[in-house]
């Protein structure tokens, strides 16, 4: 239990890198002061010496450890033992260090919610008014949620400025020109829809892609529409073509909401990149709900774990032949679902048997065009330009276009 509520050495780690790397801290950007608070340290004295950090900051002092010794020594709270468990403690590096102030918000929640849990059952006990004391717990752990939210995610627009360029080295590529192409690779942190009719070539698509990414990245699949037999079937067929089958992690047996968000949070301490999930329409929810309602509540829920793991997550949707019909695109039962996501792409068959692939919304680079494109018996997929003939010999297609499989 007490590791699930707090970890001295993590608290440890974070001070000695605010000590020994305090200006990259800042100069990177990293809200420190909004995102970690003195709250969230277990051991009292941590949050001394946070917040005596702070403080210098704020008054444009030194942050080091003979400017906060002398502080604490002041205000009669010194701990010379304490101070030198967190001076031999590791350094992190900005990820790490992002990562460890979220867990400690995480852990000091849980602890926040015990005592209110514990208090609610005591006032309980003592007046028997179960009403009322079940209606202050609901506030209580209201505010609580809010505390966790907190104003760490909030930044100025000089901050914004000034992170752009990190930003752009967040952009995951691919490796296949079909969505590179058009997308310009995948942000972290972001939710991409893939609708189209039934046997427009959705999955083999997105499946393609997720294959092509493993040379570079860990990536996932869930599969709600296939099981293993089916996909190892696939691989057989498709074993000519490259990918790193080491670095494609699968799950088939992932139908509730609670179950793929709870295996997309595996996914991402495993390490993975980049999420196809397949597909929407085979996502149960729990609740009396409207369809449009379930789906739209999957899609937001999907869509809060890409932002808060940092993983790009595709999300193959059925669209109906009604509301994909002259160019639009549309998913089953939601109107919401296409404007939650960053980017919102349709894929039509067309009569010649090519594929197009529109861009319907793009956040990421705002760019809005088609991309043609030729799927062959053998799996490859093939970007078409316009000097491209239906005719040509694969050949021809291979030595014009290229073979992006």
């Amino acid at each position: 239990m007490q590791e699930t509520l707090y970890d001295v050495s993590m608290e440890r780690s974070v001070l000695n890198t605010l000590f020994f790397d305090f200006e990259r801290v800042v100069d990177e950007h990293l809200d420190i002061f909004g995102s970690l608070r003195r709250e969230f340290f277990y051991l009292p004295f941590h949050g001394s010496m946070f917040q005596t950090i702070s403080d210098l900051f704020e008054i444009d002092k030194p942050v080091d450890e003979l400017m906060v010794r002398d502080h604490l020594v002041n205000k009669g709270i010194f701990d010379e033992t304490a101070m030198l468990m967190v001076l031999t403690s590791n350094v992190l590096s900005p990820t790490s260090l992002e990562s460890y102030i979220d867990t400690m918000r995480e852990r000091y929640v849980a602890r926040e919610t015990i005592v209110t849990l514990g208090q609610s059952k005591s006032a309980i006990e003592e007046s028997g008014d179960a009403i009322g004391a079940l209606s202050d717990l609901e506030q209580r752990l209201e505010t609580i949620h809010a505390f966790n939210a907190g104003d760490g995610r909030f930044k100025t627009a000089r901050q914004l400025l000034n992170s752009r360029d990190r930003l752009k080295d967040r952009r995951i590529a691919t490796n296949f020109p079909p969505i590179d192409s058009i997308l310009g690779g995948l942000d972290e942190g972001s939710l991409t829809i893939l609708t189209g009719e039934f046997e427009s070539g959705k999955t083999h698509l997105a499946y393609s892609m997720i294959e092509r990414a493993s040379f570079t990245y860990k990536v996932g699949l869930l599969s709600l529409e296939f099981g293993e037999e089916d996909y190892e079937e696939r691989l057989l067929q498709l074993s000519h073509l490259t990918m790193h089958q080491d670095n494609i992690i699968t799950n088939f047996d992932t139908f509730y909401i609670s179950e793929v968000m709870g295996a997309l949070y595996s996914l991402y301490h495993k390490g993975v990149r980049v999420v196809v999930i397949d597909s929407l329409g085979k996502i149960f929810d729990t609740g009396n709900k409207s369809e449009t309602e379930r789906v739209t509540d999957i899609v937001r829920k999907i869509d809060m774990v890409a932002r808060k793991t940092k993983m790009a997550i595709l999300l193959i949707a059925q669209g109906s032949k009604e509301e994909n019909r002259d160019g639009r695109a549309g998913i089953m039962y939601s109107v919401m679902a296409g404007h939650i996501a960053k980017n919102f792409l349709l894929i039509v068959k067309e009569k010649d048997g090519s594929r197009t692939l529109k861009t319907i919304k793009n956040k990421q680079v705002r760019r809005y065009f088609d991309q043609k494109l030729l799927f062959e018996e053998g799996g490859s997929i093939f970007k078409v330009g316009k000097e491209f003939s239906i005719a040509a010999s694969s050949k021809e297609k291979r030595d014009v276009f290229g073979d992006f499989n």
